[in-house]
């Protein structure tokens, strides 16, 4: 478990068999638990750096949004 909130948790699940990295958001609501899942080759640690940065903001969005349009986004952050 990665972190824990009042209705949610955040999983970090890795199978042992294939190696493969799972991300897991499990909260409770009136209409009973709601499980998301995302497949990833993140490890938990990198997991858990990204999920202490806190909520995005529309600016980041636009921030990004603008990055990926550049000419050389790619040679640049390889």
């Amino acid at each position: 478990m990665l972190e824990e909130l009042e209705d949610s948790h955040l999983l970090h699940v890795k199978c042992k068999v294939c190696e493969s990295n799972l991300v897991v958001m499990v909260t409770m609501g009136e209409q009973g638990m709601n499980l998301v899942g995302i497949l990833t080759d993140l490890n938990s640690e990198e997991v858990e750096s990204i999920s202490s940065r806190g909520i995005l903001k529309a600016d980041d969005i636009m921030d990004l949004h603008i990055a990926l349009h550049k000419k050389d986004f790619i040679k640049e952050n390889i």
